[in-house]
Parts: C-alpha cells; structure tokens; sequence
C-alpha cells in the first residue's frame, strides 16, 4: 500500500460505463453489436435498420428511438389512425405493417434490456484485475482524503465495486451501499440510514457506494422492500419478487422513489461539499447527471472536475461545457475542469490522475 503524506482536496470518485471497460464490460455502442449476434427475425430487421441510420450511433440512441415509437403508438389519436391507416415501415428485408412492426419494437426494447443482465453479470475471471485496479486508485484517493474514506457514486449496474470489497484480502474494507442485514429475514434490505452509519472500528478503508441507476442484483419483493441479492438475472414477477430495480437507459421518471431519490440526493450534498470529482468514463449524457456537476462547478470557482476518458475533452466540450449560460461562465469551466484523455485500468493512468491531483492542490484559490 502507498503512503502519501501530502495533504490533497477532499476528492470524490464518480464512475461511468468507461470505468468498466477495463474488465471487458461493453461499451454501449458494443452492446449493440453483441445483441445483433444474438436476435433474429423482426427484431433483428429493425436492430440492424437503427444500426445503418448514422445518427445512431449506441444501444442508448435506439431505446430513445424505440420509446419514441413506442410512445407514438399508445396516443388514442394516433394509434387509431395507424389503426385504420397503418403506415408501412421500412426494414432491411422489405417494408412492415406499422402493427407488426410496433410489436416488434416492443419485443427488441424488452431484449434489450434483459441483455442488459447478461451482458454486465460479474466475470469471475475479471477479478485479479478488479482487484489491482481499484486496489491503487482507490487507497490512493482515500490517502488523499486524509480519513481512509471515500464516497463513489455511479451509474453503472455491475457489481465491480462490490466484488472488490468483499474480495481485498489486503485490508479489511467497509464497504456502504445503503443495505443492512435483517436477520429475520435472512437478507440485506435496504435502508437509507445505513450510509450514516459509524465506521466499522477494524476497517482500513471505508468506502461508501451510490448507485444511482440501481443494480443487477436489486429486487423489490411483493411486500415492497428492496433486498439485495447475489443473483444477477433479470427479475419480473416470481414468487418472492415482483421487479428488477433499476433505471434503464433513458427510462424516465423513477428519480423521485427510492432508492432512487435518496441516492440522488446524497449526489446532490457530495456536489455542494467536495471539492474535485474524479470522473472515470462517463460520456455526460445524462442531463439529470450534468446538472448536479453544472451545480457543483458553480458553486464555487475552487471546485474542479477531473475527467479521465479516451474522449474525456470531446465529451466535456460536447455535452458539459456547451451548457454554460454564457461566455464568462464557459470560460470559467474551461479552467475548472482538467480531462485526462487516459484509458483506467492502465498503469500510467493512475499516475496520471496522482499528477492531477497534486496539480489541484498546487493552484493558487
């Protein structure tokens, strides 16, 4: 383990799809590919339709498509005009009915996001380098902070951060992901105040986990608890359970209930009271995401954003930055945010984001 004795700026880890792309998960533009090997039939025809249309370009881009058809479909007005008039719908094998090819639609959203489970499932295989990987980063931002704590907040599903806390047989870590044990009834449900619990006294590193759109591995049973599994399989009406609980991509609305909102809103304080976010290959294309960072950036002129991506600075200039309200202010973000144009998972990365760091706390406020 590295001793850094400097002090350095309270940092806070927030991870994207990019993170888990060191362990093999897909990209969202992979995901797409890797479905179509696996679809056939009508929903394939209109997969590869999407997938020729350039201005598609990721899985992400055909579920808005998808619900934009979709949603058409179910106004009364429109959905008894194509009733009675229906439109017909071009694919690669010929032209469909818009009613079959409504269905179809619905059939590959459906597919799509039971994919999401098998796709992003724990690779075993994976977890030396999860455990090398986050072991440095993560000891190293928690040196930083000065307490051996750290709080991480993602949107991705996959269980990495879990793995390696339970897996790090270097240290003994606490890991807090907002589920206590109920011994009762024999699982871990979840329970809002279990992220303002006290540290566990034997712990040599404290980690606190948001998981902002939910997890692989989140029920909610039929008496409407939220329990924690290790089980990573799609879950729609068992015996015990009545839902996987998570926002798929660019599914709207489920912000306000929690777990959701509760996490949301540990996001929100963590923008208010840190004073640099690290950001590990997240593409700021989730408007509810940016504008919690827009807050943060505006909050004070010390706060920075750190964004480590192959395509950090096209990112930034594309999705954070264009939303400045004006000229003064987009050149004041310009100066607090610093993108690492770095893959994670490489060794000379976390060198890069130590050099970054230690810039920060070297300018002048």
């Amino acid at each position: 383990m590295v001793n850094l004795v400097f002090d350095m700026p309270k940092v806070t880890l927030f991870l994207g799809a990019g993170a888990s792309r060191a362990f093999d998960y897909p990209t969202t533009e992979e995901f797409m590919t890797n479905l179509g090997l696996k679809i056939s039939g009508g929903e394939k025809e209109i997969l590869d339709a999407f997938r020729r249309t350039p201005e598609i370009k990721d899985i992400e881009h055909i579920l808005q498509t998808l619900d934009i058809l979709i949603s058409a479909d179910s106004n009364p007005y429109l959905h008894a005009n194509f009733k009675q008039f229906p439109p017909m719908m071009p694919t690669k094998a010929g032209t469909r009915n818009w009613v079959q090819y409504i269905a179809w639609c619905k059939s590959l959203k459906e597919r799509i996001r039971t994919s999401l489970h098998t796709q992003y499932e724990f690779d075993p295989n994976k977890l030396n380098k999860v455990l090398g990987s986050y072991g440095a980063l993560l000891n190293r931002l928690a040196i930083f902070n000065g307490n051996r704590q750290l709080d991480i907040f993602t949107t991705n599903y996959d269980r990495v951060i879990e793995e390696f806390a339970m897996n790090d047989k270097s240290q003994t870590v606490d890991l807090i992901d907002g589920f206590s044990f109920d011994s009762r009834q024999r699982g871990r449900f979840w329970n809002r105040d279990e992220f303002d619990r006290k540290q566990t006294p034997s712990a040599t590193l404290r980690l606190r986990l948001f998981k902002l759109h939910g997890s692989l591995n989140w029920r909610e049973t039929h008496d409407g608890r939220i329990e924690s599994v290790r089980t990573e399989e799609r879950c729609s009406g068992t015996r015990r359970y009545t839902r996987s609980i998570l926002i798929y991509p660019t599914q709207k609305g489920l912000e306000g209930e929690d777990p959701f909102a509760t996490l949301l809103g540990h996001f929100r304080e963590a923008a208010l009271h840190s004073k640099t976010f690290l950001v590990i290959g997240f593409s700021f294309r989730d408007p509810i995401i940016d504008d919690i960072f827009l807050n943060h950036l505006r909050e004070s002129h010390e706060n920075k954003l750190i964004v480590v991506s192959p395509s950090a600075k096209e990112n930034v200039k594309e999705y954070l930055v264009v939303r400045a309200r004006n000229r003064t202010e987009r050149k004041t973000f310009e100066t607090q945010v610093q993108s690492l144009k770095a893959k994670f998972g490489e060794d000379k990365t976390i060198k890069q984001i130590e050099d970054a760091l230690k810039m920060q706390k070297k300018r002048p406020n």
